[in-house]
């Protein structure tokens, strides 16, 4: 007996892949640019998803900036939420700084706050391990003005621990204010202590 797969493409009752990236396009042409476009198309669960790319000062198409997802039925794209939204441009604008070897601002001049992220992050995993990021930027309007993020450590056992403290980056420069040795020590030491309390694994 012979049997006959089909694509997930032929299986839909709906919209293309072809069709629903150009539907795609066509929302974030209106969205952001007419600069950013949708590929790597795949199917599941009703929906169409694409990643979102933009072209760069060079005419290429960048890194990854954000997924969109296309509903295979009706051909309607999931509208990004504001969320979203920025998150796309301010990766848009990081990639673009980075080509222009420069730090990504806003419109006030202080640094983006994914940059602040990005930085902070950076920093933990040099001075900790890879398991800590920084994350929920604070902006704080001091003199001079900082992002403020929260340390988190997280592991597929663990899950996500925090806040554990936070660190500062200078909202102007970029640079990120260094943890003392105490302050890193005190860190380990609550993770290695909430660990050991809630019996999650052992480091």
């Amino acid at each position: 007996m012979t049997q006959t797969i089909l694509s997930a493409s032929t299986q839909l009752a709906g919209v293309s892949e072809a069709e629903a990236r150009q539907t795609a396009e066509l929302y974030l042409a209106d969205k952001f640019s007419n600069k950013y476009r949708a590929t790597n198309g795949f199917y599941g669960n009703g929906h169409w998803y694409f990643l979102v790319r933009v072209y760069n000062a060079a005419g290429e198409l960048g890194n990854a900036v954000g997924k969109i997802q296309v509903d295979a039925v009706s051909g309607n794209v999931i509208a990004l939420t504001n969320e979203q939204s920025e998150t796309i441009q301010a990766i848009s604008h990081l990639l673009t700084a980075e080509t222009k070897q420069e730090i990504a601002r806003d419109e006030q001049g202080y640094v983006l706050r994914q940059y602040a992220q990005g930085v902070a992050t950076r920093w933990l995993s040099d001075h900790l391990t890879m398991h800590f990021s920084a994350t929920d930027a604070l902006f704080v309007p001091l003199d001079p003005p900082l992002w403020q993020l929260s340390i988190r450590f997280r592991l597929p056992q663990t899950g996500e621990i925090k806040p554990l403290g936070v660190l500062d980056v200078n909202a102007l420069t970029g640079e990120v204010a260094p943890l003392s040795r105490k302050q890193i020590r005190t860190i380990q030491e609550r993770v290695h202590a909430i660990i050991r309390h809630h019996n999650l694994i052992m480091l």
